[in-house]
């Protein structure tokens, strides 16, 4: 029983053929659900199942995760008033978040031009395309304390349930005031970092920072006022973003404002790449990972990114810009186990998490 889950000794090249067949599969079968539900929705037929909206039906009967019964009803109904849609995602031109983030802004006037724009693309770039097409105002700026987590020690009983946190306390001459600082932070369980396009070229963010970042967005706001009157944060936050990027290019590769040649010849043997092959090869590559797969389309990762031979140094291959690329550790790591074995790449990675 479910041993045609076991797919450990299955071929790469069938794994990936099957894989893209399913998700093919997948995408017509969700189609059609959402032209089931959005037709059961149309007719109320949610009512004979004693239900009395089409949310309960869907997580009461059909067992749907509240999230995912939200989304499939918007999209079925979005669908139902926009028919191309059901098209779209049967070929997997367009997902069900993508439907959901649309489904506000799509009329018979605009849909097909808007809907053909967001063919292929992420949340993050459809969310970027609205922006652009449907641009919002900036966030106000606000501070607000988050509480602190209350310490727990194992109980016996169960503890008592923790009361509601106490609103955020108004601002005094001795706070800073709340257009100081442009970040909502909630109370109760600190949210997720959010980072929204509003319109083509201004993004609302939201964060949690702890006392020390904040006293130090503080005094940098502080100290910047004779350059920025006003204490804008974004000039803040852009001339620190600025000063770090510039030690960290020029820790990892090398880069300057005023680069000088290497005056000593690089030493045969050595693992050491100048900074100058460096400086030549984030030019080349880029700050993006430059693995390529056999159809051409180039790795997007801009973390984590490593230099690596390309002929491998233990085998001789020597520390310049010619043998040297950037690659993510994931595709570094791949490159590894495709020219020492996958054995061999799995002890290195458990010696190194165990530090040796």
């Amino acid at each position: 029983m479910g041993t045609h889950y076991d797919l450990r000794e299955l071929p790469p090249d069938q794994l990936v053929t099957d894989l893209q067949r399913l998700l093919a599969s997948d995408h017509q079968v969700t189609a059609d659900l959402l032209a089931h539900l959005a037709e059961v929705d149309a007719r109320k037929l949610y009512l004979d199942q004693a239900c009395s909206s089409m949310f309960t039906y869907c997580v009461e009967r059909l067992h749907m995760a509240e999230p995912t019964a939200y989304k499939r009803i918007e999209a079925g109904r979005t669908a139902r008033d926009y028919p191309v849609i059901f098209e779209m995602v049967a070929a997997g031109e367009l997902h069900l978040t993508g439907v959901t983030l649309l489904s506000p802004r799509l009329t018979e006037e605009n849909h097909r031009e808007l809907l053909a724009a967001a063919v292929h693309r992420s949340k993050r770039e459809i969310e970027r395309l609205l922006a652009v097409r449907f641009p919002l105002p900036d966030v106000p700026p606000d501070l607000r304390k988050v509480p602190g987590r209350r310490a727990q020690t194992p109980p016996t009983p169960p503890p008592p349930p923790v009361p509601p946190a106490a609103p955020a306390p108004a601002a005094t001459a001795a706070q800073p005031s709340a257009a100081s600082l442009p970040f909502a932070l909630s109370p109760a369980q600190p949210p997720r970092p959010e980072i929204k396009p509003l319109s083509e070229d201004r993004y609302y963010l939201k964060l949690t920072v702890s006392r020390s970042v904040h006293d130090k967005l503080l005094e940098a706001q502080a100290l910047l006022r004779h350059r920025n009157p006003s204490g804008d944060l974004d000039v803040v936050l852009g001339s620190a973003l600025d000063a770090l990027l510039r030690d960290l290019r020029r820790a990892k590769f090398g880069q300057t404002s005023a680069p000088r040649p290497s005056t000593t010849p690089p030493q045969e043997g050595s693992r050491h790449i100048p900074n100058e092959d460096k400086r030549e090869v984030l030019a080349r590559d880029g700050e993006q990972c430059s693995f390529v797969d056999e159809s051409g389309r180039r790795c997007l990762e801009r973390a984590f990114l490593e230099l690596d031979h390309v002929q491998p140094f233990a085998k001789g291959g020597p520390s310049t810009a010619a043998n040297v690329r950037i690659l993510c550790k994931g595709h570094n790591h791949h490159a590894a186990a495709k020219e020492y074995g996958a054995a061999w790449m799995s002890r290195r990675v458990e010696a190194a998490s165990k530090g040796a």
